[in-house]
């Protein structure tokens, strides 16, 4: 999301991201992933819940499907010791103006992520409102 921030808010986006740390940690995670986006800490996992994004089982965790997405992230560097529930999957979500849930992606495993294209895709294909 840093390298595509830019790109995310000229199709007229904004970017929030939720972590499972505390703030001090989500401060520290901003600040050491230089991300230009705001990232707000729910250590209780009260807006996971909120969202209805699942918790994984095992499989979703270590499976198969998940070990070259994870390669590659420790190649890129971007991925750490997790913070929180391990089994807390990620969403993302294009919500309007008005507070409507426009688009929703809620992973399905743990390399289930929302791609910078199908974000942007999303936006351009937004309903006025």
């Amino acid at each position: 999301m840093r390298d595509a921030y830019q790109r995310i808010q000229a199709a007229g986006g904004q970017v929030v991201a939720v972590t499972m740390g505390s703030p001090a940690q989500a401060a520290d995670f901003r600040q050491r992933l230089k991300l230009p986006c705001s990232c707000l800490a729910d250590p209780q996992r009260i807006a996971y819940q909120a969202w209805q994004i699942p918790l994984a089982g095992v499989s979703q965790v270590a499976g198969l499907r998940v070990w070259a997405p994870a390669m590659r992230a420790l190649v890129r560097g971007g991925a750490g010791l997790p913070v929180g529930d391990v089994r807390q999957l990620q969403g993302a979500f294009l919500v309007d103006t008005s507070g409507v849930v426009r688009q929703a992606l809620r992973g399905q495993h743990s390399a289930d992520v929302a791609t910078v294209e199908q974000l942007l895709k999303w936006l351009a294909t937004r309903q006025p409102g």
